[in-house]
């Protein structure tokens, strides 16, 4: 009887103790899943795949700043003063567009409309199937609104140092932090730029592979600009460099990624609604390695700078500038001498 009464005691301990968590994670609800921040405590800056969904639902804002991790360290309040906006950024590391899509398509439901969406289209998200997520095992639970799978959010132990932060006011959310730390310039990209020795064939542009761009832009891309005619979308294509593009041709995807700028071109323009701007022929961005911390991640000022380039209409594609421009580019990446980029490594 004895031990049956310890046994009985234990496990009412342990249920209150998880009751009590969960009603913690509710109350302060770090990811703003339920409410936004109650007794003046503020949202916290987190993992954006916990943090974005919350967002949507509980932070105000009427235009949104889009994309994966080049556009990280933007700073939003550039943004507005430029577009008249009051603007989220919503970033989704390494995400691919169908992740992006389901996000943007959420917000659309929970505001109604939205003024401006600035979208960043990596050159290589172009490339991947319409359906494909770049991580598994996503918190989807958060991504609804169905109570029974929200047990893995209350009994979330990683919730703990979340509420920690938020009831310190450690890392408040702001979409102008930037925790920029990267060295910058040819040593630094060289640290984290693992060059194949091989150069492989050229991966062909048939119907299979046109379909599959097709397929991505007009899922998750096309038809959100269809739904929202009343919305602004702004869709840049950012700078990468050299570095970049050397791993581009060593892996026979070049013909590939011209294909799939034309595609995106050929497929959005049409819209009233929308502006496509491209900086991939920009020599400028693409060769000064000192603006670069690896092959596509770039300063933080190049943001804003991009932000003020597309309120004047610089770098727009336009009917009468498409082909001139993707022509520019595809001659500045084939005529470039990549080998004295690793001229020094070699001497080594």
């Amino acid at each position: 009887m004895k031990n049956n009464r310890w046994i009985g005691w234990v496990a009412g301990i342990l249920i209150i103790a998880l009751v009590g968590y969960m009603a913690l994670v509710y109350v302060l609800d770090p990811v703003m899943h339920y409410h936004a921040p109650w007794f003046g405590l503020k949202a916290q800056n987190g993992t954006a795949r916990y943090n974005n969904y919350g967002i949507a639902k509980n932070v105000e804002f009427d235009s949104v700043i889009l994309g994966a991790s080049t556009f990280r360290h933007a700073k939003t309040s550039d943004y507005n003063t430029l577009y008249d906006a009051n603007a989220a950024r919503i970033v989704f590391i390494a995400g691919y567009y169908r992740e992006q899509s389901d996000w943007l398509n959420y917000a659309f439901e929970k505001k109604g409309s939205l003024d401006n969406v600035f979208w960043i289209l990596d050159a290589k998200g172009l490339l991947i199937g319409k359906d494909e997520y770049h991580y598994p095992n996503i918190p989807t639970y958060l991504y609804d609104d169905n109570l029974i799978n929200d047990i893995s959010y209350l009994l979330n132990k990683d919730m703990l140092p979340w509420m920690v932060r938020m009831l310190t006011n450690h890392t408040p959310l702001s979409f102008d932090s930037n925790d920029w730390r990267d060295d910058t310039g040819t040593d630094a990209i060289m640290k984290v730029y693992e060059r194949s020795d091989t150069v492989k064939a050229t991966l062909p542009v048939d119907d299979a592979f046109i379909a599959k761009v097709e397929g991505n832009i007009r899922q998750n891309i096309e038809s959100i600009v269809i739904a929202h005619p009343e919305t602004q979308f702004t869709f840049v294509t950012p700078p990468v460099n050299m570095f970049f593009w050397d791993g581009v041709i060593r892996a026979g995807e070049l013909d590939q990624i011209m294909a799939a700028q034309r595609i995106v071109y050929d497929i959005l323009s049409k819209y009233e609604n929308v502006r496509i701007f491209n900086f991939l022929d920009s020599e400028e961005l693409s060769k000064n390695y000192d603006l670069y911390s690896d092959t596509v991640h770039y300063l933080p000022e190049i943001c804003t700078d991009i932000f003020e380039m597309t309120v004047a209409g610089e770098y727009m594609l336009t009917d009468e500038n498409i082909d001139k421009k993707l022509n520019a580019q595809l001659e500045m990446i084939t005529g470039y001498d990549y080998e004295s980029l690793f001229m020094k490594e070699n001497e080594k």
